[in-house]
């Protein structure tokens, strides 16, 4: 094997080109070369780079995702488990990337990374002016009935079964009783995270004790279920990305996340979308059934509680030195306007 080459590479300083390249050839088993690397997004637990490796065959586009160790909710994550989730989601029943490799040697590019095949189309930012045109207008057609619809399918999947029959030990004990310990997951997150008093986040943990729902399914779930997790095509959903939340219990918990006020900000549209009451609508008939509004309604502020406490474990990694990133410098200034949304919510409850 000759040695790669990566002098005329146009790439993101961020990007360890060298060891990259001998990755690549490794799993290629031959000289290989990065032609372009770039970073594609910084997010909140993990970093995307998007890579062009020229192979004898041609070039291969492919996309590397680099667990980040200062991201948030770190302790709910686990990029072999997100790669293995991949891995074994039958691709002719949900749309998702193919994944092909995962490296937990950290030395090759700064922490463990899956490598995935590029899926083209549109990933929109649904809070930004051209997202929600986009979104409002894809509603009207085929793609938002396929947004319900893609969920309804992800609920039926058989996780006892082929390569996510690992997340039947997970979910013994667990599954089954998915309210109670989600929100006993989540009062341990705001006591470590907390960088003082948080009574509403307090108040809202005691209502959902309170009142916890019957669970009248058990499914696998996506666990961040949205229209910014989406490849969108011209006429159908090329795929479903961001599945590192993803576990066995109630389904319900995905229809609030989706149904949540932080996914639809100054707009009545679901997932800036589709009107709650077609979500429903459109959920019922390709499942069968829907979650009661009781149910609902616990998952919305159960939702919204982890997502405050995904920006207070962002705050809390920037202030104790966990992570330089920016973005999550940012979130304490918008940490306010989470707790008064779940407030607005706890008074409708």
């Amino acid at each position: 094997m000759g040695s790669p080459s990566h002098s005329e590479i146009k790439a993101d300083a961020a990007i360890p080109v060298a060891s990259l390249t001998e990755y690549f050839c490794e799993r290629y088993g031959t000289t290989v070369t990065l032609v372009d690397a770039k970073v594609a997004s910084e997010g909140m637990s993990d970093d995307t780079w998007m890579v062009d490796v020229e192979t004898p065959t041609g070039v291969e586009e492919l996309v590397v995702r680099r667990y980040r160790s200062g991201g948030a909710l770190r302790e709910e994550t686990d990029s072999e488990r997100h790669f293995r989730i991949l891995r074994g989601i039958p691709s002719d029943q949900i749309p998702v990337p193919e994944a092909i490799w995962f490296e937990s040697e950290p030395a090759v590019a700064g922490g463990p990374f899956f490598v995935m095949r590029r899926v083209h189309g549109r990933i929109v930012v649904p809070w930004s002016n051209d997202g929600r045109e986009f979104l409002a207008a894809a509603g009207r057609g085929v793609l938002g009935e396929q947004f319900v619809t893609t969920l309804a399918d992800i609920h039926g999947l058989d996780w006892r079964a082929g390569g996510l029959e690992f997340l039947a030990a997970e979910a013994e004990g667990e599954g089954a009783d998915d309210a109670a310990h989600r929100v006993a997951a989540m009062r341990a997150v705001v006591e470590r995270y907390k960088l003082e008093p948080e009574p509403v986040l307090a108040d809202a943990l005691g209502w959902l004790e309170d009142n916890t729902p019957e669970q009248i399914r058990t499914g696998f779930i996506h666990g961040d279920y949205r229209t910014g997790n989406i490849v969108w095509g011209e006429d159908r959903i090329n795929a479903v990305l961001d599945w590192e939340f993803a576990r066995v219990g109630d389904p319900a918990c995905d229809l609030g996340w989706l149904l949540c006020r932080t996914n639809r900000m100054g707009s009545d549209l679901a997932c800036y979308m589709l009107e709650r009451e077609r979500v429903l609508e459109l959920y019922h008939r390709h499942a069968g059934w829907v979650p009661s509004e009781q149910s609902l309604k616990f998952w919305e502020i159960l939702e919204l509680v982890r997502n405050t406490g995904l920006w207070l474990s962002g705050e809390f990694n920037y202030v104790s030195g966990a992570t330089s990133e920016l973005t999550l410098a940012r979130w304490s200034y918008t940490l306010p306007n989470m707790r008064g949304m779940l407030l607005d919510a706890l008074e409708e409850a």
